[in-house]
């Protein structure tokens, strides 16, 4: 799928815009954005639902901000570690391809989940991701934007009560080298 399916996918939610757009803006005229291109103001109100996975090619994926939607959500700290020791029970074979052929694609995923608590509880969640590069090479980053719609309003996480966090079946991915994105449509100061 290209472009114009992902800007469909996206187009219930405010915050899945706006990182587009400002992914967008920051690759200027590479495929993918550099890190040192990332202004984190251009996410404006998105802020709070992004979070920073670092890819550092030795097969983890480590937490390097997490949304605070989520921290606020969850109530220990998570960032810096391995993604997949979160949960007790979750396939990590699977996501890691995921967030594998998001950065190598490159490609941007679009995912539906839910997230599974002890007490029998779902918070459906919403998943959008999109690749930065590293400055240096040495490791390659996602941005991922978490739309979390929770049960109950209020409800606090605890990483104790998840049970699960079951493999979205319907990851859709979009190619990024797609020919829309031979046209640049970088900022204005670009």
């Amino acid at each position: 799928m290209e472009l114009q399916d992902l800007k469909s996918a996206v187009d219930e939610f405010p915050n899945s815009q706006t990182l587009l757009a400002a992914w967008e803006g920051w690759r200027g005229r590479d495929p993918v954005p550099y890190r040192r291109a990332v202004r984190p103001e251009d996410l404006r109100g998105a802020m709070n639902s992004v979070s920073v996975l670092e890819l550092p090619g030795d097969g983890t994926i480590v937490v390097r901000l997490l949304a605070s939607l989520l921290q606020e959500k969850i109530s220990e700290n998570v960032e810096l570690q391995d993604m997949f020791l979160l949960t007790d029970e979750c396939d990590e074979e699977t996501p890691k391809k995921r967030y594998q052929k998001v950065v190598s694609g490159p490609c941007a995923m679009w995912a539906e989940n839910e997230l599974h608590l002890k007490s029998g509880l779902r918070f459906s969640l919403y998943t959008f991701a999109l690749p930065v590069k590293s400055d240096t090479g040495d490791s390659d980053f996602v941005y991922r934007l978490t739309e979390l719609v929770s049960p109950e309003p209020g409800f606090e996480i605890k990483l104790g009560d998840i049970a699960k966090t079951p493999l979205s079946k319907n990851a859709l991915f979009f190619d990024l080298n797609g020919p829309e994105y031979l046209e640049v449509s970088g900022r204005p100061d670009a």
